[in-house]
């Protein structure tokens, strides 16, 4: 069976993907205090696998929750947020390491 599948079974997909998303919040404000590249890449692995785990659940509750004939919408709009998301997120990152020189 599908991984996301397994992952119905163990738990809540609302409740993992809630902390998923908690999970890769801390880890990009614990990347402001890395001090070594070896600790910076340890946060980096450990928020992309809260990015991977929340794929799957966000996937696997619009398989579930969502009807099929309007799953290819709600998806993409899902997924063209998500995008938008990472292009300010990275733009407020950069403008917090100019303006409040953290590196």
């Amino acid at each position: 069976p599908p991984l996301g599948a397994l992952a119905m079974k163990r738990c809540d997909y609302k409740i993992a993907a809630c902390v998923c998303l908690a999970v890769l919040v801390c880890t990009g404000l614990l990347s402001f205090t890395a001090q070594s590249v070896i600790l910076l890449f340890a946060i980096r692995l450990v928020g992309g696998s809260a990015v991977t785990g929340f794929d799957i659940y966000r996937k696997t509750y619009l398989s579930a929750e969502v009807s099929s004939s309007v799953r290819g919408r709600v998806s993409a709009c899902l997924a063209g947020m998500q995008k938008l998301a990472v292009m300010l997120g990275a733009a407020v990152g950069g403008f917090f390491a100019q303006h409040l020189e953290t590196r």
